[in-house]
């Protein structure tokens, strides 16, 4: 370093340390000479809260020198010296104006938002000088004419068209200055500057494009520029001639950009190559600098836009949760094939959070803190004195993850710009979806405002995450079918019968069928739904077999498909053009029932389900076809209604075949063709609710017409052949879950039908 310098540092230290006003600037010009109609300047300028300075160039007379080029640049030596702690500060520049009218005395002004500094210029001339000017200006892609007057580079000869333009009063009044550009590994671009129409003063548009395609534009910020409308004395002080650019760079080459200045009436076109590498810090710096972002916001910003590649950055600045004002925990939580179910509580009761994803390091949830559902936890409340009793500390929320890796963890940015990481212990959805339900359906309020709004962003996903295996039929390899008896060659019938819990309701059925010479032509085709009983099941049916004359198949997967599942895998292995799909708890009152509902549907025009007239064993009425209430107490929901429901069937008007919306699915006559046209049951309903009256309106939906058969009384123990897990409030949720399923699905038909 020369002596100079180490003086001037000495000056400028000192003048630091007197210094008591904030924002005042410290300024040196290393570099002042004019070569060939060309003003270099070169220098570095700070002040103690690291703002923007502008610089330019003022005549005798107040006016601004045109800025041909220029750019901002490390000046270590400066930062060292200054002790100042941000390495990555860009307090060096280097600027080149036309200079080529005597513009008598030169001052360069520095200005912040809190002062300004001017200095007169003083310029000395020399060779070495000269060489020095030279070589600047090349680094800028700036040539001269030699002394013989050869052209070196193109620049040069555009700057004087330039001057030529000037001079017949074409002139482009857009001015702009490029103070910053760069890239961040390879994904995104940062581009800071200014630009304004000296003449209209109006707005100038800044946008990119490589090769004629435009780039993409992930933010374009507009900054107030005061310092920028007092150097060209624009009238609106307060219009932002200040912009920050980024861009999406991932799919552009390494050539240069172009950037478009441009307003109504006017438009400069210049390149800019982005062969600048960013760090992370100067990243943030640019977001933070002039309150574009908070610090918070700039790392959610980031995080948002560059998701592992920042992140990876990130875990470095970590801390413990300890260490930051907001307190977590989560309780509980679910891992799901694409996202995560949880439960806990947050005390954000100072609005410290500034975002919360889940992610496993490297996959990102988007920020679920504005979706968390939250409750009261007295328990939380009456743990911390600063909470009311009314602060609702509790939350639950589904999150999608795609295609994470375990573990997940909970990142959680606070305002103060601290990150704090979370780990989740989540428990495996295995083999207990009904516990895993429980879970999920645990903290929901049925009578919430917002209630269709939390299954939706919550529930839905979560639980149809936990019963994803229905979704899937199984392959031919993972289903057993023992047959019972002989095969019926052509059956007129087949009746596909689902077991869960109890299975000693095929005694009763058996005993019943063979009563019923009709059975002799039924393929009959019980579906083991429930792994439990499957050996008891089988067991069973091998000495039954010898005690009645009725063929039957037995099909087993081993695992839980649900009422609609074990249905459609029934239907996968019967032969019959008609199918009947009856409970197990469902016993006939006479033989020939199922002769007479054939015949019924065969000779009824358009239709598409047969139900038939359902007693409990006191001879109420359970079922005799079913339409649509609609319940205000939660929210509007579409709930079917059984008409007659519980009065004694001699009080219940006699009805023969009669057309209806739906029927229950506990004793359903359809065609098969009809059944696969529609695709079958729905297995999106959970532990059966609604998937009859959902198949029932896909067939009106395909444009066919559902009948009740009154004169057709068949006995119906309804739910005693499931042996339910233990109802209570989450089953009741749950019903209300599959209503507001039904009522997305359906409400236009429905309103339709009831009207």
């Amino acid at each position: 370093m020369s002596q100079w310098l180490k003086n001037k540092f000495i000056s400028v230290l000192k003048h630091k340390q007197q210094s008591r006003n904030s924002g005042e600037i410290l300024q040196c010009i290393d570099l002042c000479g004019v070569y060939q109609n060309h003003l270099v300047i070169k220098g570095w300028c700070t002040d103690d809260s690291n703002n923007t300075i502008s610089i330019s160039i003022l005549t005798e007379d107040s006016k601004t020198l045109s800025l041909i080029a220029g750019r901002n640049e490390q000046r270590p030596d400066v930062i060292e010296h200054l002790g100042l702690m941000d390495k990555e500060l860009l307090l060096g520049f280097c600027h080149i104006y036309n200079v080529a009218e005597d513009f008598g005395e030169l001052t360069v002004c520095f200005r912040n938002e809190k002062s300004n500094v001017s200095v007169p210029l003083d310029f000395n001339c020399s060779k070495d000088l000269d060489d020095q000017i030279r070589v600047v200006c090349e680094t800028f892609g700036v040539s001269f004419c030699n002394m013989a007057g050869e052209e070196n580079i193109d620049v040069y000869s555009r700057l004087q068209e330039q001057e030529q333009e000037q001079e017949q009063a074409v002139i482009n009044p857009i001015r702009h200055y490029i103070e910053e550009a760069g890239s961040y590994k390879g994904k995104i671009a940062l581009i800071r500057g200014w630009c304004l129409d000296i003449e209209s003063h109006k707005n100038v548009q800044v946008v990119s494009s490589q090769t004629g395609i435009s780039t993409k534009i992930i933010k374009y910020f507009q900054i107030d520029r005061p310092d920028v409308a007092n150097c060209f004395d624009a009238g609106d002080k307060a219009c932002p001639y200040g912009f920050l650019l980024l861009l999406d760079i991932t799919k552009l080459s390494n050539d240069p950009i172009e950037l478009c200045f441009s307003n109504e009436e006017h438009k400069v076109v210049i390149p800019l190559l982005l062969d600048k590498e960013l760090s992370k810090q100067h990243l943030e710096n640019n977001l933070t600098d002039g309150k574009l972002l908070t610090v918070s916001e700039s790392k959610a910003f980031l995080l948002e836009q560059l998701g592992a590649t920042y992140l990876a950055e990130l875990q470095s600045e970590i801390v413990d949760v300890q260490q930051v004002q907001t307190k977590m925990h989560i309780d509980s939580g679910l891992s799901l094939d694409n996202g995560c179910f949880i439960r806990g509580w947050l005390d954000d009761s100072r609005s410290e959070i500034e975002m919360i994803r889940i992610t496993d390091g490297n996959v990102l949830s988007v920020n679920i803190l504005p979706s968390l559902t939250r409750n009261i936890r007295l328990d939380v409340n009456d743990a911390f004195p600063h909470l009311t009793s009314a602060f609702k500390a509790g939350f639950f929320c589904y999150s999608e993850v795609k295609d994470y890796s375990a573990p997940l963890y909970a990142l959680v940015i606070e305002k103060s710009g601290k990150v704090v990481k979370l780990p989740l212990e989540l428990g495996e959805v295995i083999s207990d979806e009904v516990l895993a339900t429980q879970q999920v359906l645990a903290q929901i309020d049925p009578y919430a405002s917002d209630l269709f709004d939390i299954y939706e962003k919550h529930v839905a996903p979560s639980l149809l995450g936990i019963w994803k295996a229905r979704t899937t039929l199984p392959s031919r390899e993972e289903t057993s079918v023992t047959l019972f008896g002989n095969q019926v060659a052509k059956p007129t019938c087949s009746v596909i019968v689902p077991l869960y819990g109890r299975f000693d309701f095929v005694l009763h059925q058996l005993a019943q069928f063979e009563l019923d010479d009709d059975f002799k032509d039924v393929e009959l085709i019980y579906v083991i739904d429930d792994p439990r009983i499957d050996q008891a099941t089988k067991a069973m049916c091998d000495d039954i077999s010898k005690l009645y004359n009725v063929s039957f198949k037995l099909v087993s997967c081993g695992r839980n498909l649900g009422f609609a599942g074990a249905n459609n895998l029934g239907v996968k292995y019967a032969s019959s053009d008609h199918l009947l799909l009856l409970n197990s708890d469902v016993l006939p009152s006479e033989s020939g029932w199922l002769r007479r509902l054939l015949t019924a549907y065969k000779s009824t025009n358009n239709i598409g389900a047969l139900g038939v007239k359902l007693v409990f064993e006191d001879e109420s009425i359970q079922h005799i076809g079913m339409d649509f209430s609609q319940s205000r107490e939660f929210g509007g929901l579409w709930l079917n209604n059984h008409p007659y429901k519980g009065l004694p069937e001699n009080l219940v008007p006699q009805i023969g075949l009669e057309p209806v919306a739906t029927v229950t699915a506990a004793c359903l006559l359809v065609e098969r063709a009809k059944f696969q046209e529609i695709s079958g049951f729905d297995t999106q309903y959970i532990l059966g609710d609604f998937e009859d009256s959902d198949l029932c309106l896909k067939l009106l939906d395909a444009g066919y017409d559902n009948y009740i058969l009154g004169t057709e009384k068949l006995y119906h123990l309804e739910r005693l052949s499931q042996s339910l897990v233990q109802q209570g409030d989450w089953k009741f949720k749950l019903t209300l879950f599959n209503g507001w399923q039904h009522t997305k699905r359906w409400d236009h038909l429905i309103r339709s039908l009831e009207a």
